[in-house]
């Protein structure tokens, strides 16, 4: 099992405003758990026994945060912060983790994202075809960030493109959980970079990124206030539970 996890937690959150003015994103409050600690309890019960947080949009709470969380979880999972002076993106986050990441295989969770997505699945599955660069949890239903070119036997052949590619058989969305071999590291930046711009390079020169398909019972992206407002209005009613 994957032992080893990275929570992308470092932006501003501007489609949250004003709200991401009183906390940052991974702090915002789901039935009174943060969006952190569920995460982290996530990652917990599916084996992960190390967890690498970025930081940088109100990095003192967040810090504050992550040190509490690191004395409650203290025998069960080592809790690590890589703060960020300048927002460096998803590539750019993942790189300067490089270090605390280690030399095996690694999950990548989005901490915008509330979900049962499961982590074990992906990561039996990732860990089951040694030799991919990576592995991301994709969701089948249509949605309007459907936006994943997939090809033969869950091939990833194209990222963000406006049209059908050639070969694509479907496309379908990323769910913000992926599974990543160290060996992506060599093709991320040391500065600001998008990790998506990263594999699609890796990708071309011959890099072997798949998708893995899974329904959760939950999935949200909690990009806007109201999206923020409605999660909690639905789990309060056990819409979702």
């Amino acid at each position: 099992m994957i032992k080893t996890a990275m929570i992308l937690g470092a932006g501003y959150g501007r489609r949250l405003l004003p709200l991401s003015l009183l906390r940052p994103k991974p702090m915002f409050p789901v039935l009174n758990r943060t969006m952190l600690e569920w995460w982290v309890e996530a990652l917990t019960s599916a084996g992960v026994r190390r967890a690498v947080i970025n930081v940088h949009h109100q990095a003192p709470r967040m810090l504050e945060q992550i040190k509490k969380m690191a004395d409650c979880f203290s025998g069960r999972l080592e809790l690590l912060s890589s703060p960020e002076e300048g927002l460096l993106g998803t590539g750019g986050g993942i790189k300067k983790a490089e270090a605390q990441l280690g030399r095996d295989d690694f999950l990548v969770v989005n901490a915008d994202i509330f979900s049962d997505f499961d982590l074990v699945k992906v990561a039996l599955k990732h860990m089951a075809n040694p030799g991919r660069l990576a592995t991301l949890g994709l969701l089948e239903q249509p949605r309007p960030q459907a936006n994943v070119s997939v090809g033969q036997e869950g091939r990833i052949i194209s990222f963000r493109s406006p049209e059908p590619v050639p070969g694509e058989t479907a496309r379908l969305t990323y769910s913000g959980v992926m599974a990543l071999s160290p060996a992506v590291f060599p093709h991320l930046s040391d500065g600001p970079g998008d990790l998506i711009e990263a594999l699609l390079g890796a990708m071309a020169g011959g890099g072997e990124v798949f998708g893995w398909t899974y329904e959760p019972i939950l999935w949200t992206d909690m990009g806007t206030v109201e999206d923020y407002w409605r999660l909690n209005r639905d789990l309060a009613a056990g819409r979702a539970i």
